[in-house]
């Protein structure tokens, strides 16, 4: 399924123009994104949620590349977007692939992110991935870009004259995959991002949550970030963020040892001090 999906993504010609958009209802009149010959671009992977907005400020890349996969949380994710600023919009391209019928329960979508870099490649050379130290799926971490890259190099043969590139160079990246979300917040504090940019970004897996419900453990990991860079304020979520939401959220990893790593249990512990903090 998954190479039949590569292959039909791939096939589709490139047109001088790409609308960002067709559903008004959604996304309005946007501009077009104008494709040009110098394929030399960074292209993001961008979806307006918490890692694609602070890994755009830390890369600024020439390309946003948002893929509407039709899951759970596309809508709310593409009302996201539309309230962007125009200097995210302008870069901004949108692409309709539904995949939504594959996602499980725990909103894993399995060979997302292979089939992400393969249409990435359609409009860059150089792809950027937002994975971040939480990231453990197979398909996010050092082996998948080892073996991706290994596998375009097959791909990409005759790249000069199939795909119209003026070079034959080209790289999957995840230049942030080490750090957690707390360091990354600090990092784009450091770079200038605005607070308020910052506390406004929404990432939630509740599909009708506009802001974010404050309840999955998404929110609860904004909201870390969040309290460990001392930007926190009441009203961020639908649910308030409490110590015991966080302590549960301990709880939880130290149960399942194997897919939670120190950084992540020393972030949760820092972050319920912070909150203590901030409700005196």
């Amino acid at each position: 399924m998954a190479l039949r999906l590569l292959l039909l993504a791939r096939a589709k010609s490139l047109q001088p123009q790409y609308r960002l958009r067709e559903s008004i209802e959604v996304m309005g009149s946007l501009p077009l994104f104008k494709i040009d010959k110098n394929m030399e671009r960074k292209v993001l992977l961008f979806s307006g949620g918490f890692d694609s907005m602070l890994q755009e400020w830390l890369i600024k890349p020439d390309v946003l590349l948002y893929v509407d996969m039709k899951t759970s949380y596309s809508e709310r994710e593409l009302e996201a977007l539309d309230r962007l600023p125009d200097s995210y919009k302008k870069r901004l391209v949108i692409k309709e692939l539904p995949l939504g019928e594959y996602e499980r329960d725990n909103k894993y979508l399995p060979y997302r992110n292979l089939i992400l870099g393969t249409i990435a490649m359609e409009y860059g050379q150089h792809v950027y991935f937002g994975f971040n130290y939480m990231d453990d799926a197979p398909d996010k971490d050092r082996m998948f870009l080892d073996k991706t890259t290994s596998l375009f190099k097959h791909l990409n043969m005759h790249c000069m004259g199939d795909m119209g590139w003026s070079s034959t160079n080209f790289s999957f990246n995840a230049p942030f995959m080490r750090l957690t979300k707390t360091e990354m917040v600090a990092e784009a504090l450091k770079k200038g991002m605005p607070v308020e940019l910052i506390q406004n970004i929404r990432t939630c897996y509740d599909g009708l949550s506009h802001q974010g419900c404050g309840v999955c453990y998404v929110c609860l990991h904004k909201a870390v970030a969040l309290l460990n860079n001392d930007i926190y304020k009441e009203g961020l979520f639908d649910s308030p963020i409490t110590i015991e939401k966080l302590e549960e959220r301990i709880r939880y990893a130290q149960e399942n040892p194997g897919s939670y790593k120190k950084k992540y249990i020393f972030d949760l512990k820092k972050a319920i001090e912070k909150l203590r903090l901030f409700q005196k």
